[in-house]
């Protein structure tokens, strides 16, 4: 936001555009990675009744799903952030790289956040995990 006010960029022309792009991009991202954790908690807790559906073809389809629609909005992003060359045409540049690199840097920020959390206190990551399974 910062950016965009000292830039005297206009806040829903450019702002709105952009964060929407992010959040888009960023959102269906999570749900991805959803699809992965209910995979991957079902296969590590096996004793759970729970079929073969809910715990494998349904996560496993919406993955796929999602991760063809990441790709799509990824490859489109440009068009969806407004980043275009001198002609108007739509291409990655400067904007498209710093705004995906973004939600690279705040997911990597969250992966060392939670390892620092498991090392220098594993009671209240153990807390923290079984309260999100539980």
């Amino acid at each position: 936001l910062g950016i965009i006010v000292l830039s005297a960029l206009d806040p829903y022309a450019q702002g709105f555009t952009w964060f929407s792009g992010v959040a888009t991009a960023g959102f269906v991202t999570l749900m991805l990675l959803t699809c992965a954790a209910v995979i991957a908690f079902f296969a590590k807790n096996r004793d759970l009744e729970a079929g073969i559906w809910q715990t494998r073809v349904a996560p496993g389809l919406g993955g796929i799903i999602l991760a063809v629609f990441l790709m799509m909005i990824v490859v489109n992003f440009p068009l969806l952030v407004g980043d275009s060359d001198a002609a108007g045409n739509p291409k990655a540049g400067a904007l498209t790289y710093g705004l995906l690199g973004l939600l690279l840097v705040f997911f990597l920020a969250g992966v060392t956040q939670a390892i620092i959390l498991r090392l220098r206190r594993p009671q209240s990551y153990e807390e923290l995990t079984d309260g999100l399974a539980g």
